[in-house]
């Protein structure tokens, strides 16, 4: 009869990597980056590392389509290291498998990984949009509980200064000041249910003036800031 893994697993050392927009940094330095910190953390060497879970979604624009970068990356040569995708669940994925074997009494100490970096290959930007209109989609016209946008957000002066790679994406998925975000609060009552939250990301320098659109229509109206400390999200609630 199964019994489950309580009790059977503990987590005995975790890493992160440094939040930014990390043009310096390839896959394989933020890999190194979070495994040190984790290895510090658990107080082991990577010597005692028995087996390794690598998650990586889309490969294609990451590091390929098997465990080897991790092995390679990490100085793991002679383990054995498995990768594993699960759209959104990912991370969880390699946690679920690195945490089975320790419970199933396998290994002793395994590694659960994760990466992913997209931006510097300009994948995943925004279709071209319509700049006139913003149209719900009709068979949830009025039942969304919640909302959230990153819309284009960038003035045309700002992404002149950028640097060529990061222009890779589309002008359309980059350039938009806070006239998406008009559009959204303007849309937001025909497709939010009551109490429901429209939740958008901003410009540093944006704040104030989406904070006085959402108060137009919408209920507490809040500015959040990021990590760094600079605003980067609104939100409100339809009354």
């Amino acid at each position: 009869m199964a019994t489950g893994i309580r009790d059977k697993v503990a987590i005995i050392g975790m890493g992160c990597t440094r939040f930014g927009e990390r043009w310096d940094a390839g896959p394989e330095d933020l890999m190194l980056e979070a495994f040190n910190e984790a290895l510090a953390d658990a107080g082991i060497q990577g010597s005692q590392i028995e087996a390794a879970w690598f998650g990586v979604c889309l490969e294609e624009n990451n590091v390929g389509k098997t465990a080897g970068p991790l092995a390679q990356a990490l100085r793991l040569p002679r383990i054995a290291a498995t990768r594993v995708e699960n759209a959104c669940a990912t991370g969880t994925e390699a946690l679920r498998g690195a945490a089975y074997a320790v419970a199933a009494g396998a290994y002793d100490i395994v590694l659960a990984l994760g990466v992913e970096k997209l931006k510097d290959t300009g994948y995943g930007g925004l279709p071209v949009r319509t700049r006139q209109e913003i149209t719900p989609i009709s068979d949830v016209r009025g039942s969304a509980d919640l909302i959230v946008s990153n819309p284009p957000y960038l003035t045309e002066v700002v992404y002149e200064t950028l640097a060529a790679d990061v222009r890779a994406d589309p002008r359309g998925a980059l350039v938009g000041g806070t006239e998406v975000h008009a559009l959204l609060v303007d849309a937001a009552s025909e497709w939010l249910t009551p109490d429901g939250w429209l939740v958008v990301e901003i410009g540093a320098t944006q704040g104030d003036d989406v904070r006085a659109m959402f108060e137009r229509t919408l209920a507490d109206v809040e500015v959040l800031p990021d990590l760094a400390g600079r605003d980067r999200v609104v939100r409100g609630r339809r009354p």
